[in-house]
């Protein structure tokens, strides 16, 4: 054979046995890969809630039985991913779960536990009868009862909440704190002198979603409370710690105490125009309020036809007179108008109020450029929404603030008692109300509550109109 040829076979051999023969029918099989426990990551869930006193499980981790002290069913594989039920809606991991000890040592360690917490932020909650309380690190839930290990555990969360003074963060302070009150047979109001935190606030607060949360135990909704709060809570305004959490607490206390004493009523007239002339600076309604006109009459004054739906069509204006914010309007208001009778109407609306007009235009650009609005009191309106959209929350937003701010101002005061306040949810009638009781005469409450409910108006180019109205 000639040489040239003969290597060149040999250099095909060589390139042949660089590559293993491909099997024929099927895929080749791959072996499957085991995570170490620090690539799951804080983000993967770390399994359901456990028993009596049972801090949370962990990855990998399963609840050993009482018989012999093995565990009851196979372990997971060390390192894998459990599984498990979905993470709740706010995706914060769960907590880890002690395990390898039996219920009674458990009930000890978690009264152990209770007794190093005092002073710091923890979160609790309320399932079913379980008490959930949690940390950043360990989330426990225990069952107060009869036995034991319910005594003992009952003993360990009484210990901490009365003597030990830890802050707690809720889910819904409302909720939470009556049935926490029930179980462990302690009086509402101390327990609400530790709350700090309220999740259910503190998401109104930031505009984030309301939804309807499933935990799969206590520990995990208390861990989740702890875990919100401390990655939330700082970007919140101010107003979150000095007035949306002081109402969940005053309205827990409206609910379980009894009313007594002198019936006040502090009202509030017009709210929405205000509070438009404010973000607008537009001066035809600045006029009318300080010449003490009735700005509905204002209103139909200078924009005849609209008889019947003034508000709306202001508010529609302050939203750039766009006919698709029209439906943000209809979900106030409930006013109705066709688009063909809308847009008719635009000449009308900015020529009756110009600076409307001029005020959608830099707010818009404002929110462009800054990816926020912020109400009257600093609350954000967060960037994603149309300019429109955006506006229409500021303006709704801050409506709703200013009788929360006023009613705020009363709960260190034990002689006064919040009762209520209508119209949160109703921004568009002419009258917002704060109902409570005082604990003494009129004569002497009456220039605190005027002085109180004036001074919100000092946030207001306007003002704010207010008048108190006693034994109602």
């Amino acid at each position: 054979m000639p040489r040239d040829q003969n290597r060149g076979r040999k250099k095909r051999q060589r390139r042949g046995r660089q590559q293993p023969p491909k099997k024929k029918g099927g895929s080749q099989k791959v072996d499957a890969q085991v995570l170490p426990p620090e690539a799951v990551g804080p983000g993967a869930d770390t399994g359901q809630g456990g028993e009596n006193g049972a801090p949370a499980p962990g990855p990998g981790r399963s609840i050993p039985g009482e018989v012999g002290g093995e565990a009851v069913g196979p372990p997971d594989p060390v390192g894998t991913r459990p599984v498990s039920p979905p993470r709740p809606p706010s995706n914060i991991p769960r907590p880890y779960r002690l395990t390898g000890v039996t219920d009674a040592e458990i009930a000890l360690q978690f009264s152990e536990w209770c007794r190093t917490q005092g002073g710091k932020t923890l979160g609790i909650h309320v399932i079913s009868g379980y008490i959930g309380i949690a940390d950043q690190e360990v989330g426990w839930q225990i069952r107060p009862g009869n036995d034991l290990v319910g005594q003992v555990s009952e003993g360990g969360i009484k210990h901490l909440l009365g003597s030990e003074g830890p802050t707690l963060v809720c889910q819904d302070t409302p909720s939470v704190i009556p049935e926490l009150a029930a179980l462990l047979q302690l009086p509402i109001r101390p327990l609400l002198g530790l709350v700090k935190g309220d999740i259910a606030s503190l998401n109104q607060v930031l505009g984030r979603p309301q939804g309807h949360p499933h935990w799969t135990s206590a520990a995990d909704a208390a861990y989740d409370a702890a875990a919100q709060q401390k990655q939330w809570a700082k970007g919140a305004p101010q107003f979150y710690d000095s007035v949306a959490v002081v109402r969940a607490k005053q309205h827990t206390m409206s609910l379980h105490e009894n009313a007594n004493g002198v019936p006040f009523t502090i009202i509030f007239d017009d709210l929405l125009p205000r509070v438009i002339a404010h973000f607008s600076q537009d001066p035809t309604l600045i006029a009318a309020f300080r010449d003490g006109e009735d700005i509905v009459q204002a209103i139909t004054s200078r924009l005849p036809g609209v008889e019947g739906r003034e508000l709306a069509v202001l508010f529609w204006a302050a939203m750039g007179c766009e006919p698709a914010s029209w439906d943000e309007v209809l979900r106030y208001s409930g006013q109705q108008a066709t688009t063909e009778a809308l847009e008719e109407m635009v000449p009308a609306v900015q020529k009756a109020f110009p600076t409307l007009h001029l005020s959608y235009i830099n707010q818009r650009e404002d929110y462009g450029r800054e990816r926020l609005l912020s109400t009257l009191y600093g609350n954000p309106v967060k960037y994603g929404l149309t300019p429109g959209e955006a506006i229409a929350r500021r303006i709704l937003w801050s409506v709703g603030e200013v009788p929360n701010v006023v009613a705020s101002a009363f709960w260190n005061d034990p002689e006064i008692q919040v009762r209520e306040i209508t119209g949160q949810d109703q921004p568009f009638l002419r009258q917002h109300m704060v109902k409570g009781f005082v604990d003494g005469e009129e004569k002497e409450w009456r220039p605190v509550l005027e002085q109180v409910s004036q001074a919100v108006g000092s946030h207001m180019v306007v003002g704010a109109k207010t008048s108190v109205i006693w034994g109602t």
